[in-house]
């Protein structure tokens, strides 16, 4: 039985909502991690559930109104993890389409599955894919491609957004999600107003840290970080546009709707602590902007501990004021000979002698500051999820064939066994994502 935690403790934030009866639900996968059949969850998609309003800056800009255009949340169910969220993406028409359809291609469900799957067992926070499923329709966007269901789990789908469009509702709503959201994340929901908001604003504050960290450490680029996509879970939210960067380029952009490289790869903490400074004065009805944004300055230094502490695993150093100088001066030299990030962090676990020749300076004083390589090797993913291999395996999708995704699925949940993914070959075209397909 479905739990209703969010629209129980958030009447306001939720409309009513029923999953679109499709013509032939059929399974893809299911994640056998949660221990769920399909007969349970096709009884899911039966019951009411629930869309929720959310506001948003998207670009930079406000838009007072956004919500789930193509999501349902069904409830909540407890796991071998904690109380977690089910939401199924693609489930149609809601209040919040506007002009959409609600549909969700095949192509973009597969990608977020694999992709969640891959971050997870990378230990990067991330809401999970407990399903895919085909619908039965035909769903036409700059392709036809088989239309499909995604069944998402996620500790909170509270975003940003969510905060700033209670906050513009009254301040009873926004003290409601407030403290349903501190609860949820093992706050003291049970202090005063301003107390949990600054509590709550702190602790993701710190999480959004450690997340942005994990994603400059994989080479991960979102691609569409508005304020509606930043979950205060501290989970990657809507894997839509993202893709990983081969060469190490900070300007690397792959969403096309992004043309001025507002969410380029080294932008992304930058961009975020943008996003939280939103955050802070949603919440300043209840808490004084002064004491907010006193801890809005704690997230530059927590994400440096934490990007320095991944890379330093990275390279197998230990924590020191010289570890340090070696990972800063090892992205320095990234960022100005932009060899392919992947290959070089696993050429440098698998042959740390054998160092290409505009890295062998630096690879004398990271050598002689004695790396640990069984560290490095047991934290240097070996299956990369790169954008030409998801064109391949998804295309070979798209046409009945589900082999070499299934098997891409398997190398993902354990990414650091098997061979290493090549770059891409000559001649692959730029890798260029899109969202809401």
């Amino acid at each position: 039985m479905l739990g209703q935690g969010f629209a129980t403790d958030n009447p306001h934030l939720v409309v009513p909502t029923t999953v679109t009866s499709f013509p032939h639900l059929m399974p893809v996968i299911i994640n056998d991690t949660f221990n769920q059949s399909v007969d349970t969850i096709t009884q899911w998609l039966s019951q009411p559930g629930y869309a929720t309003a959310y506001a948003g800056h998207q670009f930079g800009h406000f838009a007072p109104l956004l919500g789930d255009g193509r999501a349902v949340l069904l409830g909540d169910i407890d796991t071998a993890t904690g109380r977690l969220e089910v939401q199924a993406k693609g489930a149609g028409r809601t209040y919040f389409s506007r002009r959409g359809d609600g549909r969700l291609q095949l192509e973009p469900a597969l990608r977020e599955y694999l992709f969640s799957e891959w971050m997870h067992a990378l230990g990067v926070p991330t809401t999970r894919s407990l399903a895919v499923l085909t619908t039965g329709e035909t769903i036409h966007r700059d392709t036809a491609q088989p239309g499909a269901l995604l069944i998402r789990l996620a500790q909170s789908h509270v975003r940003i957004g969510t905060v700033e469009y209670a906050a513009r509702h009254s301040p009873t709503v926004l003290a409601d999600l407030v403290q349903h959201t501190a609860d949820v994340l093992g706050l003291d929901p049970h202090t005063s107003p301003a107390t949990v908001a600054i509590d709550l604003l702190r602790e993701v504050c710190r999480r959004q840290a450690a997340l942005l960290a994990a994603w400059m450490r994989y080479g991960f680029v979102h691609g569409v970080i508005n304020t509606d996509n930043v979950a205060l879970s501290g989970e990657t939210l809507d894997y839509g546009p993202c893709a990983l960067i081969d060469r190490f380029d900070p300007q690397a952009v792959f969403s096309r709707i992004d043309t001025a490289g507002r969410y380029r790869y080294g932008a992304q903490a930058h961009i975020n602590q943008w996003n939280l400074m939103v955050l802070a004065q949603a919440l300043s009805p209840l808490a004084p902007m002064e004491r907010l944004t006193a801890v809005l300055a704690e997230f530059a230094s927590h994400y440096h501990d934490c990007y320095f502490a991944q890379m330093r695993q990275a390279l197998g150093l230990a924590a020191s004021s010289e570890a340090d100088e070696l990972v800063a001066d090892f992205v320095t030299l990234l960022s100005h000979k932009q060899p392919d990030y992947h290959e070089t962090l696993q050429q440098l676990a698998a042959t740390p002698e054998a160092l290409p020749s505009w890295l062998a300076p630096w690879g004398k004083r990271w050598l002689a500051a004695d790396p640990n390589l069984a560290l490095m090797r047991n934290n240097c993913p070996q299956f990369i999820p790169r954008h030409y291999v998801l064109a391949e395996i998804i295309a070979a999708a798209v046409a009945g064939d589900y082999e070499p995704f299934h098997k891409a699925v398997a190398r993902a949940q354990h990414p650091y066994t098997g061979a290493a993914t090549p770059p891409p070959p000559p001649g692959v075209p730029p890798t260029q994502t899109v969202c809401g397909i």
